[in-house]
């Protein structure tokens, strides 16, 4: 005979720990108060200064100071992100070596394929002598005339500057620590396009890994534009630097939301505002990140000094209000870019530029090309095989 021994389940009743939020750091209500005012403020000081005469004079002669201000803040943040993670910087600087060393051989490559010039001439001639005028009187005009009067030059007329900012200030760097030569806007975009590669470089070893970033940068070399940009006096491969230096300071704030990162990705995001017309729009992710991340953020200590960034995006607004904004660009007989009506003909273009299949002799290494056209393809191939 088997016996059935019943045993009594006894329930024990559920209990629900309700565990209180962490405390905020201290002061972090009223520096993010604070901030919110300086925002208001630095939006009131932008906009209701619209109709005021003496604005145009304010931007000219205090755009110098506020780019020199944001020179400061940036270096003062970036130390203490290294010093915070507490890495050696001769490590950090031996895992550097590869990705600059091919930045370097690319951008060189692109530099012997190509003879340097000003391929716009009134463009590039106005960003140079706006540098030059920073580099004399410290004001962002262009000077149209002048007199040497026993080697020294003074400048006599001036006109508006209505390009950004960011570029011949730069360039004003360089003629500071070795005096002005014209070659210098050449100097910048050589070592622009050098850290732009390699940041490219950095970004797809950080998402994928070091074969990505390769293939990525080739695949940016092997577009004709790129080298015929760099080995120019524009601003458009500061502008790549900076767009790619801020979607890679966006992913290092999205995987690791503090507010530190947060403060880095704003002076990048001003520094981007700074380069061309167009790039005010990365305010658009950069406030969809921060306000997706807020709690992140305001659970890490926040710095007093974050309160002074809002006005320093000021010139930025009162060069737009005093210039004007620039008009899209159209060639004539050609298809009109930044219009979605013509895709189809840009793209047929794009593809004719990159093969060269109509032998217009435009710059393009042929082994860029190739390693791009298999970095796409491994790439693809890459992805397809993580999915299953």
């Amino acid at each position: 005979m088997i016996r059935v021994q019943r045993k009594s389940v006894i329930q024990q009743p559920l209990s629900i720990e309700l565990r209180k939020p962490a405390p905020l750091p201290k002061g972090n209500l009223q520096k993010t108060i604070a901030f919110g005012f300086a925002t208001l403020l630095a939006a009131a000081l932008a906009i209701g200064l619209y109709r005021w005469q003496g604005l145009k004079g304010l931007f000219v002669h205090s755009v110098y100071y506020f780019l020199w201000a944001s020179l400061a803040g940036f270096c003062w943040v970036l130390w203490d992100v290294t010093t915070e993670k507490q890495f050696s910087i001769r490590n950090k600087f031996l895992s550097l070596r590869l990705p600059l060393a091919i930045a370097l051989s690319l951008v060189t490559l692109s530099f012997l394929t190509t003879d340097i010039g000003l391929r716009v001439l009134a463009d590039e001639a106005n960003l140079l002598s706006t540098s030059l005028s920073l580099y004399l009187d410290q004001s962002l005009r262009i000077i149209t005339e002048g007199l040497y009067v026993y080697d020294t030059f003074y400048p006599i007329g001036y006109a508006d500057a209505g390009r950004p900012a960011l570029f011949p200030f730069v360039v004003h760097i360089f003629h500071c620590l070795f005096g002005f030569n014209g070659f210098h806007s050449f100097a910048v975009n050589f070592v622009c396009a050098v850290l732009s590669l390699a940041a490219i470089i950095l970004f797809g070893r950080k998402i994928w890994d070091l074969r990505s970033g390769i293939f990525a940068c080739a695949l940016l070399v092997s577009f004709p534009l790129f080298a015929i940009v760099c080995t120019s006096g524009g601003y458009e491969v500061i502008n790549i630097l900076f767009f790619c230096l801020f979607f890679f300071q966006l992913y290092r704030f999205l995987e690791n939301p503090s507010a530190l990162q947060l403060e880095l990705l704003f002076y990048v995001l001003l520094f981007a505002c700074h380069c061309r017309y167009e790039t005010p729009l990365l305010v658009i992710p950069f406030a969809l990140a921060a306000l997706n991340h807020s709690k992140s953020v305001l659970r890490t200590p926040i710095r007093w000094r974050i309160v002074a960034i809002p006005f320093l995006f000021l010139p930025i607004a009162w060069q737009r209000i005093t210039v004007g904004f620039a008009g899209l660009i159209t060639l004539e007989g050609r298809p009109k870019l930044f219009n979605l009506d013509y895709v189809v003909e840009n793209t047929k273009l794009g593809f004719q530029f990159f093969f060269d299949t109509h032998n217009t002799g435009h710059p393009i290494s042929r082994l860029a090309a190739g390693l791009s056209i298999l970095g796409a393809i491994w790439i693809i191939v890459d992805f397809w095989i993580k999915r299953r």
